[in-house]
């Protein structure tokens, strides 16, 4: 009993870290596009990606300090969230050596992309499980 249920913890860890993984992966192909889309002359895939684990690490220990800093009121949300953005948009700067305002289209290029390819699986996802259940 004890051998299975830790096989399991350990399976599930695992595909935890590989999802991670994935998307960060996938998150790093939005930003290697959008950085495309606006013409930083040398993005890669590997510097996205990067970008991408380095922007998120960073944004989230900033919006943890403001967190911190303001003891959870809902200001601080706010607040933290916008830095966050604009650290994340910082990383994609210095990482390409770009501007403020190509760094900032890239981004939004690729998060816009994101929710949009979000919403078109969520559909497809919500359509498949009506058709199982009621059927066309």
């Amino acid at each position: 009993m004890m051998h299975s249920l830790m096989a399991l913890g350990i399976g599930m860890l695992l595909f935890i870290l590989l999802m991670l993984i994935l998307s960060i992966v996938i998150e790093g192909i939005f930003l290697y596009l959008g950085c495309k889309l606006v013409n930083i002359k040398n993005a890669t895939l590997l510097k996205s990606i990067i970008a991408v684990i380095a922007g998120k690490i960073l944004s989230f220990i900033v919006f943890l300090v403001i967190e911190i800093v303001f003891l959870g009121h809902s200001i601080g949300i706010v607040i933290g969230i916008i830095v966050g953005i604009i650290v994340y948009i910082y990383v994609i700067k210095s990482i390409f050596d770009t501007s403020w305002g190509k760094a900032f289209l890239a981004w939004i290029i690729a998060v816009v992309v994101e929710i949009v390819i979000i919403y078109i699986i969520s559909l497809i996802f919500a359509v498949s499980i009506y058709s199982f259940t009621y059927g066309f």
